[in-house]
């Protein structure tokens, strides 16, 4: 598949072995860790195509949640994310619904960037669609799912 081989070949050329190393990225260069992340991250708010959207949401979950929790704001401030694009700036949330603490620091940094005539509005979306703690729960349950699926499907190559 496609999707699957460039994705593939664009982490390697960040860093070689990976994406095999994701699980373990705190072992890598710490610039080369940042970038591997912050490129997975685009690949879900940045694309329309939803393969690769899967395939880098998998990917990104397997990097453990506790490295983000620390490096979120390098991985945001390598990103090339566009705060004038709300298409982009949802997904961008998305991608961590299932982790309260990320987003909670995603939405602070949101606050920082995007546009003042549109960040009350996003903000308030964006934390209105948190939704509730069962919300979470239920969140972190798909979330376990399409990552155990994204692992069996990658590796099984």
């Amino acid at each position: 598949m496609w999707v699957l081989e460039t994705i593939r070949e664009n982490l390697e050329r960040i860093s070689p072995q990976c994406p095999s190393c994701l699980r373990r990225i705190d072992e890598l260069p710490h610039e080369k860790a940042v970038r591997i992340a912050a490129y997975l991250w685009e690949g879900c708010f940045q694309s329309a195509n939803d393969v690769w959207i899967t395939v880098c949401s998998g990917l990104l979950y397997e990097i453990p949640l506790e490295w983000f929790q620390a490096h979120i704001m390098e991985v945001l401030d390598s990103a090339a994310v566009n705060w004038y694009d709300d298409f982009e700036f949802y997904n961008l949330c998305a991608v961590f619904y299932h982790a309260p603490e990320v987003l909670v620091q995603v939405l602070d940094c949101a606050g920082q960037n995007i546009p003042e005539n549109h960040a009350d509005e996003w903000l308030s979306d964006a934390r209105e669609m948190m939704g509730t703690w069962g919300h979470f729960q239920m969140i972190t349950e798909n979330y376990e799912r399409i990552r155990n699926l994204e692992s069996a499907v990658w590796h099984r190559e």
